[in-house]
């Protein structure tokens, strides 16, 4: 859809969604693929907006990784919910 439309920064942050739901499933390494792919289109496109949301999802991925480190899980306990929440950083 965003390419009949030819908004590639829409594509870039609908990209970054689809990383963050990758993070709640656990799938570390894919989602960072993702966030740094579009990290180095926002760069490509000159779009501050894309760079900082790729950036901060960046951020969380790292803050996740981390909680998740050294944690057994029972299986009663759902892997993907964690303390943090998604912050959105756009320019004014």
């Amino acid at each position: 859809f965003c390419f009949k439309m030819g908004d590639l920064v829409l594509r870039g942050k609908c990209e970054i969604n689809y990383g963050y739901n990758l993070i709640w499933l656990g799938k570390f390494d894919e989602a960072r693929t993702i966030m740094k792919r579009q990290e180095k289109v926002s760069v490509g496109l000159k779009s501050v907006e894309l760079l900082k949301c790729a950036q901060t999802a960046i951020c969380y991925l790292n803050k996740v990784k981390k909680l998740n480190r050294g944690l057994s899980f029972g299986e009663d306990i759902d892997r993907t919910k964690d303390e943090y929440y998604r912050v959105r950083v756009t320019e004014p």
